[in-house]
């Protein structure tokens, strides 16, 4: 079977073994395959923490932020026998942040090992806004990212999830699982071994904690390094490599946009499923 799509003056016809099949005006076959390419919002509200957020497919890459504020984190041991899993000894800080942003890359709501974790000493404001590198634990230049974050005790799949539950869950992971060294195990050392003589407070962790509780807001004034990336940059990465753009290859990929519903009007500015 030879399917051809041909448009001819205002009309857009498909040719099954050339015999005419079905036709449509050019302004609703257009309009089909562009409402068919977005995607109307869901029903459930947009997550707490999310700023920016691209859908494309089944995929979906998230850019969360969290404002600055002191955690009570389990931080590996100076006297730990081993750098992480069992066997391996915490100690609880309490310490101050300055903004942390998440960008993870999903797809069909799962987990897909693109996620990194950056630092600001402002909050976001446009998607071309630059990126710092932060100064923890398992967070590394990994696996082909700027600043990957080991979730390797998180289960990827989270399909069942609602979009509000796996935010939360990625978050928690973050300052509730403990930070250890695994991440040295990887590509290389991790951010904190690389960014501890950025400034004094936070040479150490007894340092970085005497100084959360004289002044919560100090990681504000510590100049961190550029990561080199901005959040547009890093959304680009994770999109191309979890659901690269694939254009129709031929007239039967077409054909469903003869009679596409109508998807409606979007959600502007945020694709959502």
């Amino acid at each position: 079977m030879e399917l051809r799509i041909e448009i001819a003056g205002n009309k857009v016809i498909c040719k099954q073994d050339g015999q005419n099949a079905v036709s449509a005006a050019l302004a609703d076959f257009l309009g089909n395959l562009w409402e068919a390419s977005d995607n109307r919002p869901a029903s459930e509200p947009i997550p707490e923490t999310v700023r920016f957020a691209w859908r494309r497919g089944e995929a979906a890459v998230l850019v969360t932020e969290q404002k600055p504020v002191c955690h009570t984190v389990r931080w590996l041991a100076d006297d730990s026998p081993v750098p992480f899993g069992r066997g391996a000894k915490y100690r609880e800080a309490r310490l101050a942040f300055p903004f942390v942003v998440l960008v993870v890359a999903f797809d069909g709501g799962n987990l897909t090992g693109q996620q990194q974790c950056f630092y600001r000493r402002a909050p976001l404001e446009a998607i071309g806004d630059e990126l710092l590198l932060p100064n923890l634990l398992n967070v590394a230049r990994a696996y082909d990212q700027t600043c990957w974050l080991c979730l390797a005790n998180l289960n990827p799949n989270m399909a069942q999830m609602s979009w509000d539950a796996r935010v939360r869950k990625v978050w928690s992971h973050l300052f509730q699982a403990g930070f250890n060294a695994s991440s040295e195990h990887h590509e290389g050392n991790s951010y904190w071994q690389t960014m501890r003589s950025v400034d004094r407070r936070v040479s150490s962790v007894a340092e970085w904690e005497r100084e959360s509780a004289r002044n919560p807001f100090f990681p504000l004034t510590v100049e961190w390094r550029p990561a080199g990336k901005t959040v547009a940059a890093v959304m680009d990465e994770m999109m191309s490599r979890v659901w690269p753009v694939r254009a129709p290859t031929s007239a039967a990929e077409l054909l469903p946009f003869f009679n596409a519903p109508a998807a409606g009007k979007p959600l502007r500015g945020f694709w959502w499923k």
